[in-house]
């Protein structure tokens, strides 16, 4: 079972840990939507399951994995940094980073690499996704990862 541990919900992508079997494989970073409240959203809705499908990223030319998620096609396991990279689709990396100015998963070749192997060729897998960015402790992780700032709770622990 493959996990996605949702720690940040901004404007500029949705971001969080990828998991597998409880053990941390890389990071993720996914479009954002307007969640119709004032705040982001991704595709992916906190406890629901997904099934997950071997396919083709055309654009890519490489084999990788469909999301299978209710109202649209092709969500894919992809190569990317940035949400500018991802129409809902999910990019691995294997920190958190800048890219450009942007906020951003590094690495993602590498990391893209780990998850496929991972996967080891699997027709089929499940995912789900949990939402841990209100967590004063798990939440803020991308600030905690790239240095730029420290939690408040945090920072006066220090």
């Amino acid at each position: 079972m493959l996990e996605l541990r949702i720690t940040e919900k901004r404007e500029d992508g949705i971001f969080g840990n990828l998991v597998a079997n409880d053990v941390k494989i890389g990071v993720f970073c996914t479009q954002a939507f307007p969640d119709g409240l004032g705040g982001w959203k991704s595709l992916f809705v906190p406890g629901a399951s997904y099934g997950c499908e071997r396919t083709v990223f055309h654009r890519g030319g490489y084999e990788t994995y469909e999301i299978k998620v209710s109202g649209h096609e092709r969500v894919l396991f992809h190569i990317g940094n940035t949400d500018l990279d991802t129409a809902g689709c999910v990019l691995p990396g294997t920190k958190f980073g800048k890219l450009l100015g942007l906020d951003a998963v590094m690495n993602s070749g590498a990391a893209f690499e780990k998850f496929m192997a991972w996967a080891d060729g699997a027709h089929s897998f499940g995912l789900t996704a949990t939402d841990f960015s209100t967590d004063p402790v798990l939440g803020n992780e991308f600030e905690l990862a790239t240095g730029e700032q420290l939690p408040e709770q945090l920072a006066q622990s220090e």
